[in-house]
C-alpha cells in the first residue's frame, strides 16, 4: 500500500485518506519504538483510521448508491510494507520506480513513473485517462486548480506508455495524449471528462 506524508499532524495515530495508509510521526519515548515498527515489521491499517470511519463509510455508501462499486463491495484493511510519497525513488533491479504526488482527482493521490530500458510507464491511477480525459467527480476534495497543475506538470514529462487504473491503455506515444489533457487546462477549460464518455 502507498501512503503518503502531511504536515501539520498530531503524532501518535494513523492517518487515512480514501485510500492510503498516512502515518504520524511518533512522540517521546514511543518514537524509537515506533520507527522500528515501521521501518522493518508489517503492520495491518483500516482504510480510514479512527477519526474518519464514519466519513468514509458515507463516502463509500455514496459511491455505491451511484453506482461506482456493488451493493456488496467492502473496502479492508491493508498491509503497509513502506510508506512512500510523491518524490520518492525506489530502485529494483534495472527498474526505477518514481513516486509522484498528483492531488486534483482527490487529496494524497499518487501517480508511479517507471523507467526501465530507456521507457517511462506512467501507472496514472484516476488521475490521466486514453485521449487526454480526466475524472472530475463531485467529491469534495476534487480540486479543478490543482488538477491543472498536476496534469500540466505530468505534460513535461516524457512518458511513453500511459496505464490507467480503468479502462483503454495507451501502448506509445502516451505523451501526446497527456499534453492535449494540459492544453486544455491551459486554455482554463478541464478536459473531456472520462465518467461522461
Amino acid at each position: 500500500m502507498v501512503g503518503q506524508h502531511r504536515r501539520g499532524v498530531r503524532s501518535g495515530r494513523a492517518v487515512r485518506s480514501r485510500r492510503h495508509a498516512l502515518p504520524r510521526r511518533p512522540r517521546g519515548r514511543h518514537r524509537r519504538r515506533s520507527r522500528r515498527r515501521a521501518a522493518g515489521h508489517r503492520q495491518r491499517r483500516d482504510p480510514y483510521g479512527a477519526g474518519g470511519r464514519r466519513r468514509g463509510a458515507h463516502l463509500l455508501a455514496r459511491a455505491r448508491a451511484a453506482g461506482v462499486y456493488p451493493a456488496d463491495y467492502r473496502l479492508s484493511a491493508a498491509t503497509v510494507d513502506r510508506v512512500v510519497g510523491g518524490r520518492d525513488i525506489i530502485h529494483a533491479g534495472r527498474l526505477d520506480i518514481e513516486i509522484i504526488a498528483a492531488p486534483g482527482h482527490c487529496d494524497g493521490h499518487l501517480v508511479v513513473l517507471l523507467h526501465s530500458a530507456g521507457r517511462s510507464i506512467l501507472l496514472s491511477g484516476d488521475c490521466l485517462f486514453a485521449g487526454g480525459k480526466v475524472s472530475l467527480q463531485a467529491i469534495h476534495d476534487c480540486r479543478l486548480d490543482r488538477y491543472a497543475e498536476t496534469v500540466i506538470a505530468l505534460a513535461a514529462r516524457n512518458v511513453d506508455v500511459l496505464l490507467p487504473g480503468h479502462g483503454e491503455q495507451v501502448l506509445r506515444d502516451a505523451g501526446t495524449q497527456i499534453r492535449q489533457a494540459a492544453d486544455s487546462f491551459r486554455h482554463l477549460v478541464p478536459p473531456p471528462n472520462v465518467l461522461t464518455g
